[in-house]
């Protein structure tokens, strides 16, 4: 099956999709896992700090490291010569339609306010099944977030997540928030009797998902 995980950072997405991935990787079809393919603000920080787009083999701090990440192989940058260099809205549609257009299929990561775009979401929600992944205690999840930002490290293992007071600020806590509501939404817009839930607690604490169910 085709699907779309649906997050907010520091919810176990990176192992989660992993797992999946590493499940799905002898599959017929199967073309590799694009992780936060549709995150406006880690393109437009890699576009202001570069005149050049980095190709995937470059695996360069950015937007464009690793993507897409676990691959097998290149085939979403297979033509890289029709290519937009052009910004957001070009390049948004520019892999739209080539995800549309591919002879098989991705894993896919998204944050909720990537799919606050009514294009990315109406496009993605038509061929893949969202997957919703979330953390029951938001303020620990809070910690782990503000943890990574000081430290600048996304390898800390989620379930400690201790921040420094230094990194605890508003415009954090702000931007954290935010990314809730936007989840919430995009959670809430799907009917109820198809929606499939899956919570930190039960993947890591206990232990409960198989993910080879997906």
């Amino acid at each position: 099956k085709k699907y779309l995980v649906v997050c907010t950072p520091r919810t176990g997405s990176r192992t989660l999709c992993q797992w999946i991935h590493q499940s799905y990787a002898e599959l017929p079809g199967y073309l590799g896992y694009l992780s936060e393919f549709f995150h406006k603000d880690l393109f437009e920080a890699k576009w202001r700090n570069s005149t050049e787009f980095s190709t995937p083999e470059e695996e360069v701090e950015g937007y464009f490291y690793k993507v897409p990440i676990f691959q097998k192989d290149r085939l979403f940058y297979k033509d890289e010569q029709d290519r937009p260099r052009a910004g957001w809205t070009t390049e948004k549609q520019w892999r739209l339609d080539k995800l549309s257009k591919s002879h098989g299929w991705y894993l896919i990561k998204c944050f909720g306010r990537d799919l606050l775009d009514e294009q990315v979401y109406r496009s993605l929600n038509d061929q893949y099944q969202l997957v919703f992944l979330e953390r029951a205690d938001k303020w620990r999840q809070f910690l782990s977030y503000a943890y990574m930002h000081s430290t600048r490290n996304i390898n800390v293992d989620p379930r400690g997540g201790m921040g420094s007071p230094q990194a605890i600020n508003e415009d954090l806590l702000n931007y954290f928030v935010e990314g809730l509501f936007a989840y919430e939404k995009i959670r809430q817009q799907e009917p109820t009797e198809t929606r499939i839930v899956l919570t930190f607690e039960e993947i890591f604490d206990k232990g409960q998902i198989n993910v080879r169910y997906l």
